[in-house]
């Protein structure tokens, strides 16, 4: 932690820390506390249920026939010069 925290100039960026919750709780809580000695503003904390969740590459992905690459390219531009504008002005 102390290695990427260091790496940059302090507070200039936020850093956040996803903690998996461990069986051992003082690893956990040792953890957070050298999260926040590093600066670390924030945690996400990461818990596995009991039951296991639906998996993307369970269920195949259909391909969309309404979605083409140059509608998807002209959405992209229209983002983009969208965007381009509302920064001039």
């Amino acid at each position: 932690m102390q290695e990427i925290t260091g790496s940059v100039k302090k507070d200039s960026i936020p850093f956040f820390f996803q903690l998996y919750v461990n069986k051992d709780r003082k690893a956990s809580e040792a953890l957070l506390k050298d999260a926040e000695k590093n600066g670390i503003k924030g945690v996400w904390f990461t818990i596995d249920g009991p039951v296991q969740g639906k998996r993307g590459m369970s269920y195949p992905t259909l391909p969309n026939p309404h979605l083409h690459i140059s509608s998807t390219r002209r959405m992209m531009l229209s983002l983009y010069h969208r965007r381009r504008r509302a920064r001039k002005s």
